[in-house]
């Protein structure tokens, strides 16, 4: 039985140990009786040690499978969302002000984009010099930026997802998704929209992740 009450929790332990006092003279005199008593408690105390390591052993089993099925729900939710970010930059990426060279004007987009959906657009130099950022004002000052996709993103000429980072922007923890793309007069750049990374708490909700498990993507 469980209980907080502090009265029940006393009497209960007093009783008990009274009551063995009790047994305990009872029994000592016939001890001489229970020749086999000894052994007879070994092999219960083996029987229950086996049953507690089967029920142990059971219960992990449960465990690391409801892990597995957690972080494989998900993984295809964090591939689904992903999957989405990398199409809405490759739409991104066609934009005809963009490749024209008209910054200001491929802004005006961003702008929009950060508006409706929440993503924010970032273009930067090959060397990580940002040109533009969805989270200031067009033309405000910016400081350089370099990921560890970028690499990936140059050298595939496909888009490729950041670690986790502290957006020197905002100050929040956020990642990015990255690509390479050609602007008219300004050669290769790298395009990218930044997310916070708390946009991918409710993939763990929806993955029925327990609050009390940690995860990590």
């Amino acid at each position: 039985a469980v209980t907080q009450d502090p009265f029940i929790v006393y009497t209960s332990n007093i009783f008990a140990i009274l009551g063995l006092r009790a047994l305990y003279f009872a029994l000592a005199a016939a001890m001489h009786r229970f020749k086999y008593l000894q052994y007879s408690l070994a092999t219960i105390l083996v029987l229950v040690g086996i049953l507690l390591w089967q029920a142990d052993a059971a219960e992990r089993r449960r465990i690391e499978s409801d892990a597995l099925d957690a972080a494989l729900r998900v993984a295809a939710s964090v591939e689904r969302e992903l999957t989405g970010l990398r199409a809405a930059l490759d739409v991104l990426s066609l934009s005809a002000r963009l490749r024209s060279g008209d910054i200001e004007g491929f802004y005006e987009q961003a702008e929009a984009l950060h508006e409706l959906q929440g993503l924010v657009a970032i273009l930067r130099d090959a060397e990580g010099r940002q040109v533009l950022s969805a989270r200031r004002p067009f033309g405000t000052p910016l400081p350089d930026l370099r990921l560890d996709a970028d690499r990936v993103a140059l050298e595939t000429g496909r888009a490729a997802v950041s670690g986790v980072y502290v957006s020197p922007v905002s100050n929040d923890l956020v990642f990015s998704v990255v690509r390479p793309v050609e602007v008219e007069g300004r050669g290769k750049m790298l395009l990218g929209l930044s997310l916070d990374a708390a946009r991918l708490d409710p993939l763990f909700v929806e993955g029925d992740v327990p609050s009390s498990w940690t995860g990590a993507v």
